[in-house]
């Protein structure tokens, strides 16, 4: 668990990206950002977190055991960013209204203050309501259109 240092967007996606790529180099020539960034980010997360992430070779790097459960989470939360600035951005073009997203208690808010604010910040007019409730109720409240986005949480197999 967090505790307290704030992980926004980008360092879940530099995350990301060294996973897929297998590579910090690799990954920072995708990102367009230097190695080092990216190399501090994730070891700085790997304090945060208490372990490792990746297993480092001098050739590649592997995701450890806690750096595949990391991934899963790390994609969904860069998968909702992406959602909840091009989603809206290009199928509805909402100037004003209201959104409502649900997120179980288990998730920290905090991881989603970058994206909730970097939307904000791109439309000002459109209200935010955060519902708090358990994943199964996220994933019904979607389904029958009482939210517009959730969050859910599942425990890898």
């Amino acid at each position: 668990m967090f505790r307290g240092v704030y992980y926004g967007y980008t360092t879940f996606k530099y995350f990301v990206e060294v996973a897929r790529q297998k590579s910090f180099s690799k990954a920072a020539n995708i990102t367009h950002v230097s190695q080092s960034a990216i190399s501090k980010m994730i070891k700085d997360l790997e304090a945060e977190l208490g372990t490792s992430l990746f297993n480092r070779t001098s050739k590649y790097v592997q995701l450890t055991d806690a750096g595949i459960v990391f991934l899963d989470q790390a994609q969904q939360v860069v998968v909702m960013f992406h959602n909840l600035t091009t989603e809206f951005e290009n199928k509805i073009k909402m100037e004003k209204g209201k959104i409502f997203i649900g997120l179980p208690p288990i998730t920290s808010s905090t991881i989603f203050a970058e994206l909730l604010g970097e939307f904000k910040k791109k439309y000002p007019q459109i209200e935010i309501n955060l519902s708090e409730y358990g994943s199964k109720k996220v994933a019904l409240a979607i389904q029958d259109g009482t939210l517009d986005i959730g969050v859910i949480c599942i425990v890898p197999e």
